[in-house]
């Protein structure tokens, strides 16, 4: 009998697992080009876009706790800030910052892969606990919920608001409290093999998702999609 058979509730990483961000790349947003040409900015050091993002990512790993969307939105005024000033754009707009925080917190940003959606409404319905695990912003939850998603899901983790990223367990205990499952019941699933050999660290059955490419690991069992978690369950 497979291991999974038990699986009362499963637990789902965001990024990469069941949504991927549109354009192929997180950073600096989808929106970021398009706005900046709305606000008559075109001379910048692009070739220099790959440092800034790292410069910014730093900041915004530093100052990883926050409760509310407009403490984002204040976050990514100063990310944004920070980026455009190592693109050469010294005291950058504040009209221009925060349409670039609005856009950030505001738009989805993503898109679901093709069998998410079906997958996650299925395994609803079959009786399973399903939550989220992403380390992530505030906004995550509003913009699960404009994708008419949100209502599937028991327990919604966010890095940001409790202080810590994954692996630290600190983020799976809570939403192993949420589900009220004991976590050999639980299935946790992750594109990064860390994550999810942490879950089986702490007790949970684990899934790395591969989406596309070869697995970084060989020591976790992985699937390419959800259905192929579905034929396990």
């Amino acid at each position: 009998m497979s291991q999974f058979r038990d699986i009362k509730g499963v637990l789902f990483d965001s990024g990469f697992t069941l949504v991927q961000p549109i354009g192929g790349s997180w950073w600096p947003g989808h929106f970021f080009h398009k706005t900046l040409e709305n606000h008559n900015i075109c001379e910048l050091s692009w070739n220099r876009l790959e440092g800034a993002l790292e410069v910014g990512t730093r900041f915004l790993d530093d100052n990883h706790h926050l409760m509310t969307e407009d403490h984002e939105r204040e976050q990514f005024r100063n990310f944004y800030r920070i980026v455009l000033e190592n693109l050469g754009l010294h005291n950058p707009d504040s009209d221009l910052l925060q349409a670039l925080a609005n856009a950030k917190v505001d738009e989805i940003g993503f898109e679901l892969f093709d069998d998410s959606r079906a997958v996650i409404k299925r395994l609803h319905e079959s009786g399973r606990s399903l939550g989220i695990v992403s380390d992530a912003w505030p906004s995550l939850e509003k913009k699960y919920r404009l994708l008419g998603l949100r209502h599937y899901f028991k327990t919604f983790v966010i890095s940001a608001q409790i202080g810590s990223c994954k692996p630290n367990e600190r983020n799976y205990k809570k939403a192993i409290d949420e589900l009220g499952l004991p976590p050999e019941k639980l299935l946790f699933v992750d594109d990064f093999p860390e994550n999810v050999e942490k879950a089986i660290e702490l007790g949970l059955k684990g899934i790395l998702m591969v989406r596309s490419g070869t697995p970084a690991s060989d020591d976790i069992e992985w699937v390419r999609n959800l259905e192929e978690i579905e034929v396990l369950l």
